[in-house]
């Protein structure tokens, strides 16, 4: 008796997954013919064979899958401490490690002067930069890369690759 029941049982499950199989193939052929006259034109849309627009940014994106490359982010890795050495411009002169007072500084006498003489607009200017800058990575940290395993993640531009090339350009 028991034999008999379970066999009748795996013939359900059997016939169940058959069902589903050509359920899921019957719309997967459906959405097939419904998308085979379907291109994605050089102005980046995606027109039906008549030119009409189905879509004006093809996957919705714009970002071709086949060129998206895995990179690095480690400025959502930095501690805030670290973050804010790395990025924040202190203004204080008296200090003598101070970026315009350095004798091997980069910037020009003539600009370190102007900096100087409007003084506390530069840092205002600079301080708003900075909180630009901590608000943009909250949002990087909390909304765009919420499931970021580690500091690596797809985009579709390598910036390491494009700041090593500035670089040694200038």
């Amino acid at each position: 008796m028991r034999f008999s029941f379970k066999n009748n049982n795996n013939n359900n499950n059997n016939r169940v997954g058959f069902f589903r199989t050509a359920e899921t193939g019957y719309i997967q052929r459906r959405l097939v013919k419904a998308m085979e006259d379907l291109t994605a034109q050089y102005d980046g849309t995606v027109r039906n064979s008549i030119g009409e627009v189905i879509q004006f940014v093809y996957g919705e994106d714009g970002l071709n899958a086949t060129m998206v490359e895995e990179t690095s982010l480690d400025l959502l890795m930095l501690s805030n401490d670290d973050f804010e050495k790395k990025f924040k411009i202190d203004m204080d002169i008296s200090k003598p490690t101070h970026l315009f007072l350095d004798r091997n500084s980069v910037v020009d006498s003539s600009i370190a002067k102007s900096v100087a003489d409007d003084l506390p607009a530069v840092r205002q200017l600079l301080d708003e930069e900075y909180k630009q800058l901590e608000t943009d990575r909250r949002t990087l940290q909390d909304r765009i890369f919420v499931r970021l395993n580690g500091n690596r993640c797809f985009m579709p531009v390598n910036f390491h690759r494009v700041r090593e090339a500035d670089f040694n350009c200038f």
